[in-house]
């Protein structure tokens, strides 16, 4: 006997937890494993009717044995009904508990629904039929019983027809999505597309259902009451009343595990970063002391062999160095903590300084360096130079790197206008280097990715560097991209939009990239708790001509200031010690009265963090690690010409 009903049960994949609910229900109701043979699942119910204890003791018994070649055939002839949407009703006599209750009648309603790995099996709800005869009132309610727990599943089931508008949802999708909407606009997308947070996505699935069976996905959606994540599978199915194709949509809820994972991957990339910012600092500090000895050893008498071991060590170095920085700035960047300055700058200076920390490794190679820089770029920009200058930096170290002979070539052009009225800049780096291949420009500028796997060996680097540049870009509000022929050279471009300063620079806005005579004796109190850093930076400054007293926190150098007001022009303050932190020092030394004319306190660290140096009480912060010339700058701009009297260098 053919029996009308929902087709719900023939769309949505069940789990054995998914069919507790109908151990509500007095009659029999079980699932069969079509292809495995074997019970998939039994109600209290079902366990008598077949004369099991438990529930397991059910799944593990062996029907597959004594299944009989017409049985298997009749269950072949079943789940093809059941794939056209047919339920099947028959009576069986069956023998409850072991016999003890003598031969019983039932009917038997089966449907087909799906299982784990999408395996089709066969629901069967069971109604025990009086001697009297079948009580066919009864089992219809009991059809029409099932099908409603089906329907109040915590999992939402909509159908949509072939044009995406919806058709039927469960109590569970209404909740969830509320009402269909029946005044959509003529160019509106669908019930379909318009259900997906995404409509790229939701519409990307649209298509793709209408070429497949079956698909999932995990999406975002939109609901009655905001976002939610949900786990779905759409089936293309045949509906048992209109015998047209419908797209059914099943999904569950998984918008707190999603967001206990969304928090467990902050929590982890949290502490890498934190991981990597102590490496990177336990790592830099002793590399910035090398470089600064070595600084100081170039700087005495050596023979011509000392003097190219010197530049040997400084060029590995300086390569680590980069490397160290690169993995910082790209946990800093994966952290979400990169740090943008908004400060004006002379365009043309960050351009040529540039061009101009590569010429050495060009020279070496015989590569021929040429540049342009369009008239209409202005002069002043204001915008964050020390990550534009990052960029550059790092493409025209991959020009050189990858080209054996021929040009490197920068040309930077302004654009129109944005729509917020900034000035667009545009950069380009060509070379004429090995080139890419059109299938390795797609993923270049992927963390970790090189554009072959032999790159590194043959050139080096950690795949980090382009990465780390559009990064950059994107956070900039720019663009970035390559145009390439393998073996005849590469184009990198990049462009980003400024802000156009208009004021005059003041002394303090642009630093002075040349040598600076100072010829004072200035008495300098430092604060550093590293005692190689305290010795490296007392033996420059000595050799500045200064004089150099060295404590080891900011709390003893609070201390030093209050017992000593008038024997210090200068505080050279390590940023991170223990007992008390650089900040906190200056800000007590500001407390104390002493004016930033007074007594000027610069700081010293390897971060790149942007601050405002003024607001936590310094003058200004010279970077790590440290140059001669870095100090000499640094003391000659911030500390006023009538300090130490006049007295010369010692």
């Amino acid at each position: 006997m053919a029996v009308r009903r929902d087709s719900l049960s023939l769309t949505k994949v069940f789990q054995r937890e998914d069919l507790e609910v109908f151990n509500v229900l007095k009659n029999p109701v079980w699932v069969l494993d079509a292809e495995f043979k074997c019970m998939y699942w039994g109600n209290d119910a079902a366990l008598a009717v077949w004369s099991a204890s438990t529930l397991q003791e059910l799944i593990d018994r062996d029907f597959a044995t004594d299944m009989s070649p017409a049985t298997e055939s009749r269950l072949e002839d079943y789940l093809a009904r059941f794939r056209q949407g047919e339920v099947i009703s028959e009576q069986w006599t069956v023998y409850p508990n072991f016999g003890k209750e003598g031969p019983k009648t039932i009917n038997c309603v089966h449907s087909g629904i799906w299982i784990d790995n999408n395996r089709l099996a066969v629901l069967v709800e069971a109604v025990f039929i009086p001697e009297s005869g079948r009580p066919s009132e009864e089992v219809d309610q009991m059809g029409v019983r099932g099908v409603e727990m089906l329907r109040q599943l915590p999992v939402v089931v909509r159908q949509f027809d072939v044009n995406g508008n919806i058709m039927d949802q469960n109590a569970e999708a209404m909740k969830e999505f509320g009402p269909a909407k029946t005044n959509r606009k003529p160019n509106e997308p669908c019930d379909f597309i318009r259900s997906f947070e995404s409509e790229e996505l939701g519409a990307k699935m649209y298509k793709q259902i209408q070429e497949t069976q079956d698909c999932k996905l995990d999406a975002e959606q939109s609901c009655m009451d905001g976002k939610k994540w949900f786990s779905i599978r759409l089936r293309r199915v045949r509906d048992p009343v209109t015998n047209s194709d419908v797209i059914v949509y099943s999904g569950r809820d998984i918008s707190d595990i999603m967001e206990r994972a969304k928090e467990e991957a902050d929590r982890i990339s949290m502490e890498r970063s934190e991981f990597f910012a102590v490496m990177a600092h336990e790592i830099r500090t002793p590399l910035h002391q090398i470089n600064g000895f070595i600084e100081l050893l170039a700087r005495t008498s050596l023979t011509e062999e000392q003097k190219d071991f010197i530049t040997v060590v400084q060029g590995s170095t300086s390569a680590l160095m980069a490397i160290i920085n690169d993995l910082l700035d790209f946990t800093k960047i994966e952290a979400g903590k990169l740090a943008l300055e908004n400060i004006p700058f002379e365009a043309r200076g960050v351009v040529n300084g540039c061009i101009a920390a590569i010429m050495p490794q060009a020279d070496d190679k015989k590569l021929q360096v040429v540049a342009h820089i369009a008239r209409q770029v202005p002069l002043k920009l204001q915008g964050d130079p020390n990550r534009l200058r990052q960029i550059m930096s790092n493409l025209l170290s991959n020009a050189v790197k990858f080209t054996k002979e021929g040009t490197i070539s920068t040309k930077v052009t302004r654009l129109d206008n944005d729509a917020e009225g900034r000035v667009v800049v545009r950069i380009e780096v060509s070379d004429t280097g090995i080139g890419i291949k059109n299938v390795e420009s797609k993923t270049i500028f992927n963390a970790y990715q090189q554009a072959d796997a032999s790159t590194s060996r043959h050139f080096g680097g950690t795949g980090l560097g382009l990465a780390i540049c559009d990064a950059l870009v994107k956070a900039m509000g720019g663009r970035i991209g390559v145009e390439s022929e393998y073996g005849k050279g590469s184009t990198f471009w990049f462009e980003l939009p400024f802000q156009r300063y208009l004021k005059r620079f003041s002394g303090n806005e642009l630093s002075n990239e040349n040598e600076v005579e100072d010829k004072r004796c200035l008495r300098i109190l430092m604060a550093e708790d590293n005692k190689v850093n305290q010795k490296l930076a007392s033996a420059m400054l000595k050799r500045l001509g200064h004089t150099v007293h060295v404590v080891e926190n900011g709390e003893m150098a609070v201390s030093e200031i209050d017992l000593r007001r008038q024997d210090y022009d200068v505080v050279l303050m390590d940023i991170q010690m223990p007992v008390m932190d650089g900040i906190d020092a200056a800000k007590e030394i500001r407390n104390h009265g002493f004016s930033f004319h007074d007594l000027p306190v610069l700081g010293l660290t390897a971060s790149v963090q942007s601050i405002d140096w003024h607001e936590v009480g310094m003058n200004d912060c010279i970077k790590k690690p440290v140059r001669m010339n870095d100090l000499k700058q640094a003391l000659a701009k911030n500390v006023p010409c009538n300090k130490s009297n006049g007295v010369p260098a010692c």
